[in-house]
Formats: C-alpha cells, structure tokens, sequence
C-alpha cells in the first residue's frame, strides 16, 4: 500500500509544472456524479453493470461491462489548466485501435454561449504506469464567461481503477450528478462500444449524445452483442426514453436471429412502452472488392423478418434503420470492420436522424 501511495505521489509531482501549485480530486468520493449509466448503484463507480449481475450475464458480458465505454465525468470550472491521472486494468492499444481511443480520455468545455468546444490536451500525454493528460491554456472570453461545463470521456476499451483530476489552488470545480432523465438505451456489439475511434468522444454514441443533448447508456459489448435475454432483462430495468437494438454484427452466423430478435423486444416490451429502434447490420465495407465480404449481412434478411413480424402482431412504436441508410463510406472503416471517426460519423448521423423521427429528440446541435 505505501508503495503504491508512493508511486500516485510521484505522478502528481511530476506532473505538475514547476512552481505550480495544485489540489488533487477524487471523482467517485465526490458522490453520485457518474453519467452514462442505467442504475443509481453505478453514479459512484467505473462500472456499467451492476454488481448483482455478476453469475446472471455471461461471463464475457461481464468482463466487458467493467470496460467504460460511455461513462463520462461532467464538472464546472474556471481553471486554466486541467492535469487527470489515472491507470487502467488493460493493455493500451490493440493492433487496431490506438491507445488514445482504447485507453485515453476525451475532453469537451461548454461557455455560457452555449458552444461545445473540444480541448485537446497537450502533447505530452504519457501513457505509463500512471496515465497522464495535461490541458493547458484553457482561454475564455466575454461571450464563454469564466466558468466552463466539462466532459469528461472515459476508456472505451479500458476500466480505470483510480483517477485523479488536479486542478490549480486559486481555481474551483464541481461535480455534477446526471439530472437528466430517461436515456436511450443502446445495446450493440464492439461498434458499439467503441471500436475503432481515436478517441472516446468520437464514438458514435458520444457524437450522439453530444449533438442530441440526450442522456446515453452504452451496453455495447465487444464480439458479444448476441440479444441475451439476461442483458435484455437488465435493460428493462431502465426507464428508457428509447432502445436501439445494434446486435446484428455479432450474430451473422446464427440462423435463428429472427425468434432471437422478437424474444428481446418482447422482453422489452412487456415492461416498457417507449420506442424501440432495430438496426441491420451496417455492413464491411471490403465489399467494394470482395463478394466474400458481402456475406455477414446477409443476415440482415432475418432481423427485417422479425421487424415485418413484429408489426403484423400489432407491436407499436418500432422502428427500423437499413445498412443503406447507415450509409458507411468506403473509406469509413480501419479495417473492414470496425469503424473510424469517419465511419462513426456516419452511423452517428443516421441514428440522430432516427431518434428525430421516433420524437426523441430535436434536431442535432451540431
């Protein structure tokens, strides 16, 4: 234990600029202030699931809910520079996926004037024993006002075991606890979670929440989007202003995925009325060259045979986004699988323009 005190001081000196004099705070001591969550358990913790469905979800499912994709840190403050420590439970990058987005936080400042701003940290991010982001020279003027809202992304791919966010002695910050109500519910695969943008805020239920000024709950679980039931029960708990259902990727060699899909919006249904949005599979987009590559999202065809189901039986406020509406570019993923920012941005766009349409929401602020 002192060794490991030890080595958190350490960070905090080194990195700190000399002569700079700052306080250290702990978000999660700080009470319920966790957003992007589903249950009041989880506001003072890194976690995604609680802890009660540990042995009910599989095993997989729960080794990624401790992952934080979606989990942000919103707070106020008129400090010029900003320093987070922290360190994670996993590696920092795959061969894929950079550190800055398997691993790294993302910053946002909010003025009075109402303008989202991204701060970029300075190029000294270290990623060692201890991860380090420093934001320096954060500047305001009369139209910002003096105080900025933050957020505060955290790890896609990564569970932070400890943080620490420093700020200087003559500066302020408070936390603020999610006020909003009713979130969409996203339940998907590792496009979901995150993979592949570089950075956490360009994922696209981020960009989502950003632009739609709506309370998001990421349950994208790498490889293991697969409609369980568990999890669709789970999710049901939540008093959702909408579900999207993005699981089609992970399901492309199952041959039952239509009575699979109608089970989980049963489930959804028998405890929620709110609207409910299936996603097809968005596609790979080595299509362009391979007719191979055409074939995963042949299972598409089953979740439209749900869908029409799902109608005929007199399901209602359901609705239904198509591969060529989500309109992946060619030049939109990394490997042909996994989106880029560029990608995200497109599924981004066309599940706000979804959730406009299921009256969700207004129009994007973007």
């Amino acid at each position: 234990m002192k060794k490991i005190l030890f080595i958190i001081l350490a960070a905090m000196a080194a990195a700190a600029p000399a002569g700079a004099q700052m306080k250290w705070f702990d978000p999660v001591s700080e009470g319920p202030v966790m957003h992007g969550v589903g249950w009041d358990e989880l506001k003072s913790g890194y976690f995604r699931l609680p802890e009660r469905a540990k042995g009910v979800v599989r095993e997989q499912v729960w080794d990624l809910s401790r992952h934080n994709a979606g989990l942000s840190l919103v707070f106020t403050s008129d400090a010029e520079e900003i320093i987070v420590l922290y360190t994670v439970d996993g590696g920092y990058s795959s061969y894929h996926m950079p550190s800055t987005g398997k691993t790294g936080i993302d910053l946002y400042a909010t003025g009075r004037d109402g303008c989202l701003r991204w701060v970029a940290p300075d190029f000294s991010a270290s990623f060692r024993d201890t991860i380090r982001y420093i934001y320096s020279g954060i500047t305001r003027t009369p139209e910002t006002g003096p105080v900025y809202e933050f957020h505060l992304y955290l790890p896609t791919y990564n569970h932070v075991e400890w943080m620490k966010i420093g700020i200087p002695e003559s500066a302020s910050i408070t936390f603020l606890p999610e006020t909003r109500q009713h979130p969409v519910v996203i339940y998907g695969t590792s496009i979901t979670q995150g993979a592949c943008c570089s950075r956490p805020g360009n994922c696209w239920t981020g960009i989502v929440e950003r632009e739609l000024e709506l309370p998001v709950v990421n349950l994208g679980f790498s490889g293991n989007g697969k409609l369980d039931p568990e999890v669709l029960e789970l999710m049901a708990e939540i008093d959702a202003s909408a579900y999207i259902i993005d699981c089609t990727a992970n399901l492309t060699h199952a041959t039952d995925i239509t009575p699979r899909l109608i089970r989980a919006i049963e489930i959804l249904r028998s405890k929620r009325s709110c609207p409910i949005l299936i996603a097809e599979h968005a596609g790979n987009t080595g299509e362009y060259a391979s007719e191979p590559k055409r074939q995963p999202y042949k299972a598409n065809a089953q979740v439209r045979a749900a869908y029409d189901s799902l109608l005929v039986r007199g399901f209602s406020d359901l609705y239904y986004v198509s591969k060529e509406e989500l309109a992946l570019p060619m030049d939109g993923m990394v490997e042909g699988v996994h989106p880029n920012d560029l990608g995200m941005r497109f599924l981004a766009d066309a599940f706000e323009r979804k959730l406009v349409e299921m009256g969700v929401a207004g129009k994007p602020n973007n």
